[in-house]
C-alpha cells in the first residue's frame, strides 16, 4: 500500500470521526433542549394550576362571605327586634313565644342569645366564621396580579368579622347598636360586591 492510499484512508477515517462527533453533539443538544422545554412546560403548568387554585379560593371567600353576612344580618335583626320590644312594647317574642316586657332588657337579649344557641343559629354563625378564616389562610400569599383584589378581600373580611361579632356579642345602647348594624350591613354588601365584580371567571 503506497503512502497516497494510506493518507486517503486516514482522511476518510477522520471525516467519519468528525461526522460522528458532530452527530453526537447534535443529539446531546436536542436531548438537552427537550429537557429544558419539558421543564419550562412543567413550570408553566404549575403556575396555571396555582392561579386556578387561587381564583377558586377568592370565589369561595365571596360565597362564604355572603353566607356569613346573611346569617349575621338575620341574627342582628332579631336581636334588634327583641331589644326594642323589651323596652318600648308591652310584650316581645322569642321563637314565637310571647314574653311580658318590663324586666331588664338585658335579660331579654340574653334569652334571645340562649335561643340562638339552642336553635343552631350560633353554631352556624361560628361555622361561617371558621370558613372565612380558612379562606383567608389560603389567600394570604397572593400572586402579584391579584394583590389589589386581595387588599379588597382583607377590607371586606374586616367588616364581616365586625358584623359577626355584633351578632355574637351585642353591646352598647339600642340606638348605637342599630346604627352600627345598619352601617356594617351596607358596608359588608358593598365590599363583597366590590370584590365579586373584580374576580376572573373560574376555568
Amino acid at each position: 500500500m503506497d503512502s497516497n492510499t494510506r493518507q486517503s484512508g486516514q482522511k476518510n477515517k477522520n471525516k467519519k470521526l468528525v461526522v460522528l462527533v458532530r452527530g453526537s453533539i447534535l443529539i446531546i443538544a436536542a436531548v438537552f433542549a427537550l429537557v429544558i422545554y419539558d421543564s419550562i412546560q412543567q413550570e408553566k403548568a404549575k403556575r396555571i394550576a396555582a392561579d386556578k387554585k387561587y381564583v377558586h379560593a377568592m370565589h369561595q371567600f365571596v360565597s362564604d362571605g355572603y353566607k356569613a353576612g346573611t346569617k349575621a344580618e338575620e341574627m342582628v335583626s332579631t336581636l334588634q327586634d327583641v331589644w326594642h320590644d323589651a323596652i318600648f312594647e308591652a310584650t316581645y317574642k322569642i321563637d314565637g313565644e310571647v314574653h311580658v316586657s318590663g324586666m331588664d332588657f338585658n335579660d331579654a337579649i340574653q334569652a334571645q342569645y340562649t335561643s340562638f344557641e339552642k336553635n343552631g343559629d350560633l353554631s352556624k354563625l361560628e361555622s361561617h366564621q371558621a370558613a372565612l378564616e380558612a379562606d383567608m389562610e389560603k389567600l394570604k400569599n397572593p400572586p402579584s396580579k391579584y394583590k389589589d383584589i386581595y387588599q379588597d378581600i382583607v377590607d371586606a373580611y374586616g367588616s364581616l368579622k365586625e358584623f359577626i361579632e355584633m351578632a355574637d356579642d351585642p353591646s352598647g345602647s339600642l340606638e348605637s347598636f342599630t346604627d352600627k348594624a345598619n352601617e356594617l350591613d351596607s358596608e359588608v354588601a358593598k365590599k363583597l360586591n366590590a370584590v365579586d365584580v373584580q374576580l376572573p371567571e373560574e376555568k
